[in-house]
């Protein structure tokens, strides 16, 4: 993020950003940079306080990751030559401390009940489980394609859908298509908000896990 703050102007014309600093050199095309650095608008003072304050990061008398030397330790090790000391701790997978992820006492269902009930009924290995996380709503076009992809797909699911504001649902942001709970019900589970993904992905029934793979999607998977 650093090098796209200092050549903000040059970035921001490139269709794919390379890296060449970085170990392995990675290339990034322009819409997979950080959001923040995509929507940054120079007389926007809230991007200007964002962008301030992740400039001023490097400054920090130390940094803590969630992440392992193992996955990232040439990344790691490249933040301790760009910082100048050695105080780049990586702690995680934190996912793994502590004690195993509830639901918190809140009631999971859907259109058909109980979503741990249903997984019960159904065979080993035999469930798709489908999230695309917590940030990002599909548009309308990316919901039906989807949908059918399910539908067509003859395997059983469940498939996690964020619930959006009242005029992201009106522009078909995170829209289910009309009648698609009723005909896959019984082999098919639509959850609308939050679900417990963790328990879920542990049961036994859940062979497989369609996600964006962002960063909790790959530890909690």
């Amino acid at each position: 993020m650093n090098y796209c703050w200092a050549n903000l102007e040059i970035v921001k014309g490139l269709g794919v950003v390379d890296f060449v600093g970085l170990p392995r050199s990675p290339s990034f095309k322009q819409e997979h940079l950080p959001s923040g650095f995509r929507m940054y608008q120079e007389s926007d003072p809230d991007c200007q306080l964002r962008k301030d304050s992740l400039v001023a990061n490097k400054l920090s008398h130390g940094f803590i990751f969630n992440s392992f030397e193992s996955l990232e330790g040439d990344y790691l090790g490249f933040l301790k030559r760009e910082v100048g000391h050695e105080r780049v701790y990586a702690v995680g997978p934190v996912n793994l401390l502590g004690p195993d992820s509830t639901d918190g006492g809140i009631p999971v269902t859907s259109s058909s009940g109980n979503v741990f009930e249903w997984l019960d009924g159904c065979p080993d290995g035999s469930v798709l489980y489908v999230c695309f996380g917590s940030q990002k709503l599909l548009n309308k076009k990316q919901m039906k394609a989807l949908a059918d992809g399910l539908e067509k797909s003859m395997v059983r699911f469940i498939w996690v859908v964020k619930t959006g504001t009242p005029q992201q649902v009106e522009d078909g942001y995170g829209a289910v298509p009309d009648g698609f709970d009723d005909r896959l019900a019984g082999r098919g589970l639509v959850i609308r908000g939050w679900a417990p993904q963790v328990k879920i992905l542990r049961h036994r029934a859940v062979g497989g896990f369609l996600s964006h793979c962002g960063g909790t999607r790959f530890w909690k998977g």
